[in-house]
C-alpha cells in the first residue's frame, strides 16, 4: 500500500472529526513521523471550538464512526490506532500503520 494516499485520508478523516465535534474555532496539530522502522500518524485537538452535531447532542458522546474507519484503514495496512479524550479537553487520534 502506498503511504501518501493512506496518511492522507487517515489526517483528512481525524482533522474532519475535529471540525465536527470540537467546533470550527478549534486548533488541531497533525505530526507525521515516517521513520523507515515505525510510521507515525498524531492528530490531536484542543477541542476548545464549542462544536456541537447538528443534532444538539453534546460532542463526543460516542465513539462515532470516524475513529472506526481510522481503525479499519489503519488495520488494512496492517498498523493500529488508538484515540481518546484529553483532559481536561480535547482529543487525540494515533495512528502507527505498516506501510513497509
Amino acid at each position: 500500500m502506498s503511504s501518501g494516499p493512506a496518511a492522507y485520508r487517515i489526517v483528512q478523516e481525524a482533522l474532519t472529526n475535529t471540525l465536527k465535534h470540537a467546533g470550527k474555532d478549534a486548533k488541531a496539530d497533525v505530526l507525521l513521523r515516517h521513520a523507515e522502522d515505525e510510521p507515525h500518524i498524531q492528530v490531536t485537538d484542543d477541542g476548545a471550538g464549542g462544536g456541537r452535531p447538528p443534532n444538539g447532542r453534546p460532542a463526543l458522546t460516542g465513539p462515532g464512526q470516524g475513529p472506526a474507519g481510522i481503525r479499519e484503514r489503519a488495520a488494512v495496512s496492517g498498523g493500529t490506532a488508538r484515540a481518546g479524550r484529553l483532559v481536561p479537553y480535547g482529543f487525540q487520534m494515533q495512528v502507527s500503520p505498516s506501510w513497509m
